[in-house]
């Protein structure tokens, strides 16, 4: 049998591959991901590292979600607003940063993100281009910029890659492991 890791992976293979190998190191309480919560992306971002087993999940959003992103399994929730986003990634981590951070977001937090990696940590581009951070060589970071969007245009090998994720993820929403918020209902009128 595939293990849970191989066989839900959604977001994109290079997430999967990442958060695969931050389990295996079990690198400790600055090993987990790091990404912006209360939107699409990032709620299921969550609700994925929770179900594979990782045991600290922080993510940043506003003073209002943070109830919403802990009941998805968030540990540490930090208000973008009123705090110093780095600053508390920082503090939670030992001073270490984060391995795995992801932008879900986009506009100024993937410099944020960067800011937060740790030595040799790893990052995840998903909505911008991605501007790495001044001292990204001093550290060591990885840089990963993805677009599901082009897969569309890239062939055979990338639509099933596509294709694949999609049928992965719906197979955790069956069963129960991950959950779609419905935030509202529209009714759609003939006009």
């Amino acid at each position: 049998m595939r293990s849970k890791t191989r066989k839900y992976s959604f977001l994109t293979r290079h997430y999967r591959q990442q958060l695969q190998l931050q389990h295996r190191r079990q690198v400790g309480p600055h090993g987990e991901p790091f990404t912006g919560g209360s939107g699409g992306v990032g709620g299921f971002a969550i609700q994925v590292a929770k179900y594979l087993g990782l045991t600290q999940i922080i993510v940043t959003c506003s003073a209002r979600n943070q109830s919403y992103l802990k009941e998805l399994g968030a540990t540490h929730v930090i208000d973008y607003r009123t705090e110093d986003v780095v600053g508390r990634v920082l503090e939670i981590t030992d001073q270490q940063g984060v391995t795995l951070g992801l932008d879900t977001v986009g506009f100024v937090t993937d410099i944020l993100v960067a800011n937060s990696l740790a030595y040799e940590g790893h990052m995840v581009e998903l909505v911008d281009t991605l501007r790495p951070a001044n001292d990204a060589f001093m550290k060591g970071l990885s840089f990963h910029q993805l677009s599901l969007g082009p897969g569309h245009r890239y062939g055979k090998v990338a639509k099933d890659k596509l294709v694949s994720a999609g049928k992965s993820f719906s197979k955790l929403v069956e069963q129960g492991d991950v959950k779609v918020p419905l935030l509202k209902i529209i009714a759609l009128v003939r006009l």
